[in-house]
């Protein structure tokens, strides 16, 4: 395990750095340690499992904190590099660290520094960038996706999870929170900055229903030029309109861990992807069923819990409804000369 540190913190754009009073990472830790942060957790390895290169692989995980899916990938052999602006989620890390063998630990290296800064701080080439529930704290996400493309080698894999812009509504009413409910729906009505891009119910970027296609496969690539519903093509129509305002910059509410956030859509992060370098091949919803549960212990069943998210989260009509949604896209090779 190595451990560096490195520039300055971007603190004033990120409401997880910029938190007054708060401490998040706390927060963050008894979360994950509840039924809806086991099925995160859980959730995102099974994808990762899915997509990443088999064998050696050098992976970058950006907001990588305290280290849980880093440790996952080093006892499977891959090289991994955590980098994370929080000194208490670094320091979380390295106590997780410590209960691995040798071997598993001198394949994590850890580093703090900002995600928007990742190619100069923690270098590029990265088979596999992942960057697993940080766009939600940033006020605009496009730089750091900037980034995580350009950490990334051509052909190299993006693993991007955030908060479901389309879906912020069911929590609160599941949870009979009816004014909450409803101020997310007005919200969502009268959010103009662009980060709903299609009509609700028609079909998303990447991967069609189940059933349409082999499991295991990342189906229905999104190719340049390749036209999405509501008349945009990948890369190249939504370029200009990603460059021109923030994607999902709209409603904001309280998270898990006490500080704000923001959403995104699946259209709208597969452009920022698109804009970036990156083309999306496939998407998942992430909490369907027990996001509304709230600080519910892991029940012994977990395992069939975490199944049944698993195959929900992968077909419509269930994963648009999702608490969060889970983007894998590939790099585009590079211009050369």
């Amino acid at each position: 395990m190595q451990c560096m540190r490195y520039g300055y913190l971007r603190s004033m754009d990120n409401t997880w750095t910029s938190a007054s009073g708060a401490r998040p990472a706390a927060a963050y830790a008894r979360h994950t340690g509840t039924l809806r942060g086991v099925v995160r957790h859980e959730l995102v390895a099974r994808a990762l499992r899915t997509h990443l290169p088999a064998g050696p692989a050098r992976v970058l995980d950006v907001g990588g904190g305290d280290a849980w899916q880093a440790v996952r990938m080093a006892r499977d052999g891959r090289e991994v590099t955590v980098l994370d602006p929080d000194p208490e989620m670094l320091e979380r890390a390295r106590r997780r660290l410590l209960g691995e063998p040798d071997a598993v630990r001198a394949r994590v290296r850890l580093v703090e520094g900002d995600g928007e800064d990742a190619p100069r701080l923690a270098g590029g080439g990265y088979d596999a960038v992942t960057c697993h529930g940080v766009l939600m704290y940033l006020r605009d996400p496009g730089p750091l996706v900037d980034a995580l493309v350009a950490a990334a080698r051509p052909g190299g894999l993006l693993s991007v999870m955030t908060k479901n812009a389309a879906a912020l509504a069911l929590r609160p009413g599941l949870e009979r929170r009816w004014p909450d409910a409803l101020a997310a729906l007005t919200a969502e009505d009268g959010d103009a900055s662009g980060s709903r891009t299609q009509p609700v119910g028609t079909q998303p970027v990447g991967t069609e229903p189940v059933g349409t296609e082999p499991v295991g496969t990342e189906p229905g690539g999104t190719e340049p030029g390749r036209t999405l519903p509501g008349g945009a093509e990948v890369g190249t129509a939504r370029e200009g309109a990603a460059r021109e305002r923030p994607v999902g910059a709209g409603p904001v509410e309280m998270g898990n861990v006490g500080v704000p956030t923001r959403a995104d859509t699946v259209e709208g992060l597969a452009a920022l992807l698109a804009r970036s370098g990156a083309e999306t091949v496939t998407w998942y919803g992430v909490r369907i069923f027990t996001d509304h549960l709230g600080d519910e212990p892991v029940p012994p069943d977990v395992d069939r819990v975490v199944d049944a998210e698993w195959e929900a989260g992968r077909r419509d009509p269930y994963r648009r409804v999702a608490r969060q949604i889970h983007l894998i896209a590939r790099a585009r090779p590079r211009p050369t000369g």
